[in-house]
């Protein structure tokens, strides 16, 4: 008997590009897939930043309740404004900044360099004195006149200030100034050298608050007036005209300076 043996079985081998071109796909579709989330992702980078709630008028001393953090897509120019990560109490507003304008860093001055450099002023008003809609951040003019017991005859109302924003306004009723008495005041921010002149108006006078009508023009705000340089226009106390013949007596005051003028 002679021994018959069958050759070796060989295996089929898979075809070496085969391997090279599947590795390669698989390779491609990884870095297409990792470049795609990075595009994704630089295009989705956005930043908080700090923009305005109100119109903010130039010498304003802003505060963290002024502004609402946005997010927004800045770019290359994101140095430009402050980020959210910074709170700018303490600051002086250096110009003028509109409702929901980012706040710009150039606008911001610290209020020990301001110029020129401001203090906070409460300031008594009576009922009826002032818009009954004020609020912070608002631009306002300040009117004095004499008191009746300084003064021995009718006087004009003085302009004492022009153009200064309303740093705050009492708070827990309702927006209604009370009288000096009861403490509650409106806040302005003035500048350091026209507090002397209002302070002597306070203790001397009546004070009427007038709403600026464009706050977002005015460049510089509070400049102080004096007596000289009152506008003619400014508001007197003055009585009616008695009637030809009639006998002249005292004239009935009447304060045209104190009605508040309507929200715009």
């Amino acid at each position: 008997m002679v021994e018959v043996t069958s050759p070796r079985a060989s295996r089929l081998a898979l075809p070496r590009w085969l391997n090279v071109r599947l590795g390669a796909g698989v390779l491609l579709v990884l870095l297409s897939t990792l470049l795609g989330a990075k595009v994704v992702a630089a295009a989705d980078t956005t930043e908080l930043v700090w923009a305005a709630r109100r119109n903010l008028p130039p010498g304003y001393r802003i505060g963290s309740g002024d502004v609402a953090a946005v997010s927004v897509r800045l770019g290359s120019t994101s140095d430009r404004y402050v980020a959210a990560a910074r709170i700018p109490d303490g600051y002086v507003l250096g110009r003028a900044v509109v409702a929901g304008e980012l706040l710009p860093r150039t606008a911001l001055v610290a209020a020990q360099r301001a110029d020129p450099i401001r203090r906070v002023v409460a300031v008594p008003v009576r009922p009826g004195h002032w818009p009954h809609d004020l609020a912070a951040g608002d631009v306002v003019d300040v009117y004095a006149t004499p008191k009746d017991d300084v003064r021995a005859a009718p006087a004009a109302a003085r302009l004492v200030l022009a153009g200064v924003p309303v740093q705050s306004t009492p708070r827990g009723d309702g927006g209604v100034f009370a009288s000096g008495d009861s403490g509650s005041a409106v806040e302005l921010s003035v500048p350091a050298t026209a507090v002397a002149g209002l302070v002597l108006s306070i203790e001397t006078s009546e004070i009427d608050v007038v709403r600026a009508d464009d706050p977002g023009d005015l460049g510089s705000s509070g400049a102080a007036m004096s007596d000289a340089g009152a506008s003619p226009s400014t508001p007197t106390r003055s009585g009616p005209s008695p009637p030809a013949g009639a006998s002249v007596g005292p004239p009935t005051a009447t304060r045209s300076a104190s009605t508040p003028r309507a929200a715009p």
